[in-house]
Order: structure tokens, then C-alpha cells, then sequence
């Protein structure tokens, strides 16, 4: 089943043909012209997660498609709900197991398609040479941040004090040189005109 909207929320349908069947479902979500994806658990019911050991039931949430380095979040708990961020993405798989179902063992989550021009900026923290950034989204329940940011002139200003100093080291060995050498050749002078001056 797939759904194309830019906002809603997730349940498993009040289907009387559903009780006391083992539901496996997926589903896709493409929230048009998003960005990233903000996914808010809203409730879990109470048998949903009795047997939260063996993960009987489960609810996989996958960012594009369903395999592992897209896997997003797999809850088999209700201790699990939370906020979630999902970045560079506007598509959801959702992939869910229920085993024995009954109206005790649904669940619903709320899904909010972002644009990258809704994000706002905030400095974290800020001094002479770094900077941290974190761009959020202003939700209803609360910011929900999506991407942080580092970025210091540090490293910049000790390659550059490195560079002068290498640079002075070596004007300076060179100067010593220089004043080796000259030294050598300005002795070899007076020991050729001492010499000179013993055979007259």
C-alpha cells in the first residue's frame, strides 16, 4: 500500500476481519517535496509489547527502502516511543508484525514531511574561533533538531603559525650558513696573506 501525503498519522485499521489474525504489513509513505521526515510515536497498546524478549510483534521503520543500513528505528517496546528525526529522506517503509491481533495490540505514530527552508538556525555555543550550529524544526511539541555543526578557524590559524615558523626556522638556518661559510672564507684569506707575507 502506498500513501502520498505531507502529513498524518499511522494506525492499523479497525478491520474486524484483522481479530485474532497474524498481521504482516508494509507500507509506503512518500511525503511530497520533503526534505526530511519528522516520525512523533503517539501510543502503543497495552498488549502490543507483552513478549518484548523474543520481538514477537514489531514495528520496523526504514528510510527509502527496506534493508539494513536503511533501518531507521525497530520497536518491540513500548519504552521506545520517542521523537525522531529523519534526514535527507521523503519516503517511509514501514514494515509491521502482529502476532494474534486484537484492538489492544494497535499502535499510532504521527509523520510530518520538512522542507530544508523550514529548518531554522541556532548557535549552540560560540567563541573568537568556533562555531556550533544546530538547524531545527519549531514543532508544535518542541523543537526537533535534524543537523549539528562544528566548525573552528583553529586549525587554520596553528597550519598558518606553523608555516611562519618553519619559514623563520629556515631563514634563520640560512643565515647561519651564511655566516659559516663567510666566516670559512674570510679565514682561508688571512691564512693565504699570513702565508704570502712569511715567504717575502
Amino acid at each position: 500500500m502506498n500513501l502520498y501525503t505531507s502529513a498524518g498519522a499511522m494506525t492499523i485499521p479497525n478491520n474486524p476481519s484483522y481479530l485474532h489474525q497474524n498481521l504482516d504489513c508494509k507500507l509506503i509513505i512518500d511525503l511530497n517535496y520533503a526534505d526530511h521526515i519528522i516520525l512523533r510515536w503517539i501510543e502503543f497498546g497495552p498488549q502490543l509489547f507483552q513478549e518484548t524478549s523474543s520481538c514477537l510483534n514489531y514495528i520496523a521503520i526504514y528510510k527509502q527502502i527496506s534493508n539494513s543500513p536503511n533501518l531507521v528505528t525497530k520497536i518491540c517496546s513500548a519504552s521506545n516511543r520517542t521523537t525522531i528525526p529523519i534526514t535527507s529522506s521523503h519516503l517511509l517503509y514501514i514494515h509491521y508484525h502482529v502476532h494474534n491481533y486484537n484492538h489492544l495490540k494497535n499502535f499510532r505514530f504521527f509523520y510530518l514531511g520538512v522542507t530544508s527552508q523550514q529548518l531554522r538556525r541556532k548557535i549552540v555555543f560560540s567563541n573568537t574561533s568556533c562555531e556550533d550550529i544546530e538547524w531545527y524544526y519549531a514543532a508544535p511539541f518542541g523543537n526537533v533538531a535534524f543537523e549539528r555543526s562544528l566548525s573552528c578557524a583553529v586549525q587554520a590559524k596553528k597550519l598558518a603559525s606553523w608555516l611562519l615558523a618553519i619559514i623563520i626556522s629556515s631563514v634563520s638556518l640560512f643565515s647561519a650558513v651564511l655566516i659559516i661559510v663567510s666566516g670559512c672564507l674570510l679565514a682561508r684569506c688571512l691564512a693565504r696573506r699570513r702565508h704570502r707575507y712569511q715567504h717575502l
